[in-house]
């Protein structure tokens, strides 16, 4: 691999004109170089499989998580993901494999590195719909309250989801076993609403 890793460079001086460096001239010199490994090696695969083992050495702690979206950050440039009862992430758009920011109510795999008992995410993949007793989708008739809120079953619904609906009107929702900052305890609360 150090045979191969050195042509590689070589290979790559000489495509740009660069003059090779005495240390890499040095390392030519020695005993163990062989320029004919490059041949015998598929050099693109083996740096692929080295770059994708890299990050275990670079956090404490990598893993895969599955959660749901539940919100997008009211910039537009993140979005937030339940994985469980206490247990929420926060991406950055870029870090989402597809196009814009993923549709609430999706399912994703998320890659997480692990430090120091802080969580950062480093990958997010759309998933095929998962089950789980945290996430249930429901369908039953929207009762609103005159302060803007609502409720659809035993589940909340924000005033912002409830845009153009009606009070008794038949809907479809997705609901997440939440913990409700404001009362301190866990709670269903919808994140998407679907007219029925």
């Amino acid at each position: 691999m150090a045979s191969a890793s050195l042509s590689k460079l070589i290979e790559i001086y000489n495509e740009k004109g660069w003059a090779l460096k005495p240390e890499h001239e040095e390392l030519v010199q020695q005993t163990w170089f062989d320029a004919s490994c490059i041949s015998d090696l598929d050099f693109k695969a083996e740096i692929k499989f080295l770059a994708n083992k890299s990050l275990q050495y670079a956090t404490e702690k990598l893993e895969m998580v599955t959660g749901i979206i539940d919100s997008h950050h009211r910039s537009g440039k993140g979005f937030s993901i339940y994985v469980d009862l206490g247990n929420k992430l926060s991406a950055r758009k870029g870090l989402f494999y597809g196009k814009g920011l993923p549709d609430i109510g999706s399912w994703v795999e998320v890659k997480v590195a692990s430090d120091q008992g802080e969580s950062d995410v480093l990958e997010v993949h759309k998933i095929d719909y998962q089950t789980s007793e945290k996430v249930v989708e429901i369908e039953d008739d929207l009762k609103l309250n005159p302060k803007g809120f609502g409720f659809v079953s035993d589940a909340f619904i924000a005033p912002y989801l409830l845009n153009g609906l009606n009070d008794g009107e038949f809907i479809k929702a997705i609901k997440i076993w939440d913990n409700d900052p404001k009362k301190g305890t866990a709670s269903w609360r919808v994140i998407k609403v679907i007219k029925g």
